[in-house]
């Protein structure tokens, strides 16, 4: 009897194996749908707002906040659910059926524009504040199913409090990974051969087939799992429940992800200088973003279980973070001075690979490499060791992921909206960097000093030392260097640079004395031929024409094709200009 009992618990343990392995396969399937969904809508709602940085600003801080909200419900409730694969399946699901409803629910929306702008004589500041909230409601939908996801596969995944950080980190990096080749394949594949409405019905199939295979899974695999006491030695070294420890994980779950898309979005910003603001340079460091958060993932979860205090190995990989994060603008510059001085691998590459597209999709990809992946990874590696430091204070598998990848997110948000709309245009890149790097710096430091209580005074001492010297040397790195890489890239004296939402604008002095406008490394107006193809602009149209009356134009530039209509006494003259720097430079 006791023989066959062993076996059956055997039997027992090696299907729930292998029914881990088989949910991590699906879970990449729903990290590669999660990614493809939003590169889509983003696209769909620059339709509706007509400003890819709004756009794209809503569906990143919408999508995650939903991922927050759904991870935060779900984890009150994951402990207690029997049949998890099952919701799981029903949950992406429904996901999918949102997410195909999507274009349609956006047409609906339009309707809604057009009788409010017309019945209420609105504003265009009032059009577009009722544009934004009803596409975050509809957004809202769909992502907040994604975000549960996690915490009810967690809780099926480990029913050990100190496994939690091992197994959902290693969960969370298979997500991940399967982001980053949907980021991929969206960007450079799927919207070039289907267009963006296949590209949406090409993730459509891929999730129902994630959901049929959750729900098969159910049949054999969804045994609820027992609740499993912690081990002696973890729980000898879980600390006590201080407020003041709770606290301090609290604010650096939420730091994390603030400072973390806070990063994402200057590197997109700074690395359009040399390269362009094209759609590969932006995929390309997505790519590498996500590549490194799967990476950290995997380590941070081989090392949640094996260290004694993961809150202290959390607050050293934030303190790297933020001294990476401070010094950025210098390696940035010194990366792109090494390029232009000396032959270069990268240099061979550009030569080697002839065909253009290509160039242009793996060259962005190499630069992101080699300025990125590393504060990628520091990103990466402390979630897993959060989540066991939660679970050290707070004692519930499905409760720690909701709470620990629900705070996290809604920092990414706030992140999101603080970097994009109030760090860049009031201090600009370099200073936002500074900025982001010391909060991580410090932040990290009081980790280590909350949270370590081994014997050694040299790490309570050495920790706070660090800091403060590291602080210093940051805040003595000279405030120019992201100028002068403007200066060296734009071939010219830089006389002014405006930092906005949308874009970087720069006037720019040439050694023969010509004054140019560069927009995101793109000479859009200035002395020269640019004067003399706007002056062709502004008087070529109206007298081919013979009888105009309105006229609307896009781009001001320098105001030079603007100025030279107006000279052909029209009775309404309108120009449009997505980018505001643009205006306040020119004039």
């Amino acid at each position: 009897m006791a023989h066959r009992r062993n076996r059956r618990a055997k039997s027992r343990t090696a299907g729930r194996a292998t029914g881990v392995v088989l949910i991590s396969a699906i879970y990449f399937c729903s990290g590669a749908c999660s990614l493809i969904d939003q590169v889509v809508w983003a696209r769909l709602l620059k339709l509706v707002l007509g400003n890819t940085v709004y756009a794209s600003s809503i569906v990143v801080s919408v999508f995650m906040a939903g991922l927050a909200l759904g991870a935060l419900i779900m984890g009150r409730f994951a402990d207690r659910i029997k049949h998890r694969l099952r919701l799981y399946a029903m949950l992406e699901l429904c996901a999918t059926v949102a997410a195909v409803l999507m274009p349609a629910a956006l047409r609906m929306a339009d309707s809604l524009y057009r009788w409010y702008f017309v019945t209420s004589d609105a504003s265009p500041g009032a059009l577009l504040a009722l544009q934004v909230a009803v596409s975050a409601l509809l957004l809202l939908v769909p992502t907040m199913l994604m975000g549960s996801t996690l915490p009810l596969l967690g809780r099926y995944v480990t029913a050990m409090e100190n496994q939690v950080g091992h197994k959902v980190g290693r969960l969370y990096a298979v997500n991940m990974l399967g982001a980053a080749v949907g980021c991929l394949l969206a960007g450079l594949v799927f919207i070039r051969l289907a267009g963006v409405m296949g590209t949406l019905y090409v993730a459509a199939g891929l999730n129902l087939f994630v959901a049929a295979a959750a729900w098969w899974l159910s049949r054999f695999h969804d045994a609820p799992a027992k609740a499993v006491e912690p081990a002696p030695a973890v729980a000898a070294l879980t600390p006590s429940r201080a407020p003041r420890r709770v606290y301090v994980l609290m604010a650096a779950f939420f730091a994390s992800g603030l400072i973390s898309i806070g990063l994402e979005l200057i590197w997109m910003r700074s690395i359009v200088v040399p390269l362009g603001g094209f759609t590969y340079v932006f995929s390309a460091v997505l790519t590498v973003y996500l590549l490194g958060n799967v990476i950290g993932a995997a380590i941070g979860s081989r090392l949640a279980h094996r260290v004694a205090s993961p809150a202290v190995v959390f607050g050293v990989s934030f303190g790297l973070l933020g001294i990476m994060a401070a010094f950025y603008i210098p390696c940035f510059r010194g990366w792109f001075m090494l390029l232009q001085n000396t032959p270069s691998i990268v240099d061979a590459f550009a030569r080697a690979v002839t065909q253009e597209s290509l160039r242009k999709g793996l060259l962005p990809i190499i630069h992101s490499l080699a300025l990125f992946m590393l504060p990628s990874i520091a990103m990466g590696v402390g979630f897993p060791l959060a989540l066991q430091a939660w679970a050290h204070v707070r004692h519930s598998v499905g409760r720690t992921t909701g709470v620990v990848y629900g705070v996290n997110t809604l920092g990414a948000v706030v992140g999101g909206l603080v970097t994009g709309f109030v760090l860049i245009p009031m201090l600009g890149v370099q200073r936002s960097t500074l900025v982001l790097g010391l909060a991580g710096l410090w932040l990290g430091g009081l980790l280590i000093r909350v949270f370590y209580t081994g014997p050694a005074r040299l790490l309570r001492i050495g920790a706070p030392a660090a800091v403060v010297l590291a602080s210093l040397a940051a805040v003595y790195v000279p405030a120019d260097l992201f100028r002068r890489t403007l200066a060296d890239t734009y071939g010219g004296e830089i006389l002014e640079v405006r930092e906005g939402v949308s874009a970087t604008v720069a006037v720019v002095r040439h050694p023969d004395g010509a004054l140019g406008m560069v927009i995101d490394n793109i000479e859009m107006a200035g002395d020269g031929i640019h004067r003399s193809a706007q002056q062709t602009l502004g008087h070529l149209p109206v007298l081919l024409h013979g009888d105009a009356r309105q006229v609307l134009t896009f781009g001001f530039g320098c105001g030079e094709t603007t100025r030279c209509l107006a000279q052909h006494g029209l009775e309404q003259l309108d120009c449009v200009e997505i980018a505001p720097e643009v205006t306040q430079m020119a004039l």
